[in-house]
């Protein structure tokens, strides 16, 4: 059973009991990712990540660790596009230290001056260690150029003079417009108690409720094919990004269908073509991202560099035949079948079912269960495919290769 509740001051509440459980997840998401940082630095929605672990109001950093380790926790955080996410996975008995833990470094910081010196340190050595990942700073600047000068092309990361630039008074005054209680959704689920209930609706009971006029802007995809260079690559990393549907378009299901059949599995059509009919890479995918009034579907392939032309070249065959040939009602049965076993699998898991009801009222309003996706899955029809791969092939595309000099 989901209970949904919503404050006065806007925030939202969520509790999925699981009696049988001896573990809790409880989760603070946060409506406030790189897209809304406006004129801020670069990367401050992800710096601030960093320093909510770093002191808050009744706990010094030292303190946070370790009282996350004392209730053997496994607590973390992670910055998107759109939301922030703040949670800790631990058993039922910790359910009111974890919950004390989490809120009041998420609603009171301190960003000591002395931390965000460390931290910029920490975060400076994040940004090289994506630096070293080609297939993960391949994607960052595919984003990047897609969405150029605009809220979507933001890095999370930021760049090492948008970091350098942030200092508390930036940070404060980014926490206090940003993180106001009308934008906190607080997701738990597992075994807890009423009390913890009541006492997390007393902790975020307040007048903290801002409103921000914020209307979620179409963004503008942007063509473009580039190559970049960097010394002592292996391989040769490709990526072709197509503009997508976003996940209240009523394409969203079928899209999302199509990139499983596309390039999600080791039966998929690109890993059958490219992999195992030619032989031409050892990893290759695609992989459907959705925002407010957009998206992106992303075709990767690590390969020679000699083996890029053809690389390309065997994708479009895979869309065109799609569009001309479609699909067998075979193929469409067993990616239904793939896509909502992962989904109900997936949903065993706490942790998983914390994040995807936060996920729900964020993206669709609404709290959309098992019943409710899985049937949304089986209305997908092969017309409604044969539409989603035209559009595909309809949208502009962009083109990114990182190589060796």
């Amino acid at each position: 059973m989901v209970e949904l509740k919503k404050l006065e001051n806007g925030t939202t509440l969520i509790f999925e009991d699981v009696p049988s459980s001896e573990t809790i997840s409880i989760g603070v998401y946060v409506k406030t990712g790189t897209a809304n940082e406006g004129d801020y630095p670069e990367g401050i929605a992800h710096f601030i990540e960093h320093m909510l672990f770093k002191g808050s109001k009744h706990y010094t950093r030292q303190q946070l660790s370790t009282e996350f380790d004392k209730i053997g926790g496994y607590n973390n955080a992670y910055t998107t596009k759109m939301y922030t996410c703040y949670f800790c996975k631990t058993l039922k008995r910790f359910e009111k230290k974890a919950t004390d833990l989490l809120l009041d470094m998420v609603k009171r910081p301190l960003f000591l001056e002395e931390e965000i010196v460390r931290e910029k340190k920490v975060i400076l050595e994040e940004i090289k260690m994506i630096d070293d990942t080609p297939e993960e700073w391949l994607m960052d600047k595919l984003e990047n150029e897609i969405y150029k000068d605009q809220p979507l092309g933001r890095m999370i990361l930021g760049s090492p003079q948008s970091v350098n630039e942030i200092d508390r008074a930036t940070l404060v005054d980014f926490h206090e417009k940003y993180y106001q209680s009308n934008r906190l959704i607080v997701s738990v689920a597992g075994a807890y108690s009423e009390s913890l209930k009541e006492e997390i609706i007393e902790q975020l009971t307040d007048e903290q409720s801002i409103s921000i006029d914020e209307e979620q802007p179409n963004m503008h995809f942007v063509e473009k094919k580039e190559t970049y260079y960097k010394n002592e690559l292996e391989q040769t990393h490709f990526m072709r990004s197509y503009a997508a549907p976003s996940y209240n378009d009523e394409h969203y299901y079928a899209t999302n269908i199509l990139n499983t059949i596309l390039g999600e599995t080791m039966s998929s059509k690109l890993f059958q073509v490219l992999r195992e009919e030619h032989g031409l890479c050892y990893n290759v995918y695609s992989d459907f991202q959705s925002f407010h009034n957009d998206g992106l579907l992303t075709i990767y392939v690590a390969t020679d560099k000699e083996n890029v032309d053809a690389s390309s070249a065997l994708i479009t065959e895979v869309l065109k035949t799609l569009l001309n040939d479609g699909i067998t009602q075979e193929e469409l049965d067993d990616a239904k079948s793939h896509i909502i076993t992962s989904f109900l699998m997936a949903s065993e898991s706490n942790q998983n079912k914390m994040t995807r009801n936060a996920r729900s009222i964020m993206f669709h309003n609404e709290l959309i269960s098992n019943e409710k996706f899985e049937k949304a899955i089986n209305q997908i029809q092969l017309k409604d495919i044969k539409e989603a791969t035209k559009i595909l092939l309809e949208a502009p595309y962009s083109e990114f290769i990182l190589t060796e000099k």
